[in-house]
């Protein structure tokens, strides 16, 4: 009865045993259990900043083509060449703009001097000059040449108004000019003149002389500026 008491009392104590054994691996199975789960779940929480560092990182990025994008948008090929095209003709219409208001103020300034100048001197000439060697062959009919100096201001403002204002009258011949200063007309300039000459060659003016000439001959001589002014006026 002893024994078998005794081996009761063993296989209680063998359980007891058993289970604190169990227990204690239950124990540190849940232990190792634990720290496999905190490393599991550190290594989640690293994953988890890496990731978001990366998707930060990532969108930054993102942000940053699209500014450089937007900055630099393509442009159709054709809608390029058009634009420049338009620039060129833009430019070269300005220029030619810029260059028609100087030259048209530059003429204006010219004018207005020119305009000036003729106030200044005489009405603009507006008859035929021919040189003296021709005097006797302008014509059959009847028409007058004037002769003067035309380097002599006074005397050319003079004649040349004079013309002018006969010209204007509402009958008239056709009046021809000889400028005596020029190379051609010179050598008939003298100190002595010859009122009825038959050619050129036998002419002599002296000082503002005026001719009248019919069927290729003189038929009237005028001298001196008075009686030019009283015949032409």
């Amino acid at each position: 009865m002893a024994n078998k008491k005794n081996t009761d009392e063993n296989k209680i104590k063998n359980k007891k045993i058993n289970k604190t054994k169990n227990v204690n691996n239950n124990s540190k199975k849940n232990a190792a259990n634990y720290e496999k789960v905190n490393v599991v779940e550190k290594e989640s929480t690293i994953d988890k900043k890496s990731f978001k560092k990366d998707s930060r990182k990532l969108k930054k990025e993102l942000r940053r083509e699209r500014r450089l994008m937007s900055s630099k948008k393509l442009i159709d090929p054709d809608v390029k060449n058009r634009i420049i095209l338009v620039c060129i003709i833009a430019v070269i219409f300005c220029a030619f703009y810029f260059l028609t208001v100087f030259i048209t103020k530059d003429n204006s300034k010219n004018n207005s001097k020119k305009s000036s100048d003729t106030k200044k001197t005489s009405a603009t000439i507006s008859y035929d000059e021919i040189i003296l060697g021709r005097s006797f062959s302008m014509g059959d009919g009847e028409y007058l040449v004037l002769y003067y100096d035309e380097s002599n201001k006074d005397i050319n403002n003079e004649m040349s108004s004079l013309v002018n204002t006969y010209k204007n009258s509402s009958d008239h011949l056709t009046i021809y000019t000889v400028n005596m200063n020029s190379p051609f007309n010179s050598k008939y300039s003298s100190t002595s003149s010859n009122t009825n000459p038959s050619n050129a060659s036998e002419m002599k003016i002296n000082g503002p002389t005026l001719i009248k000439f019919g069927n290729n001959k003189v038929e009237e001589y005028i001298e001196g500026s008075e009686d030019i002014s009283n015949y032409l006026s």
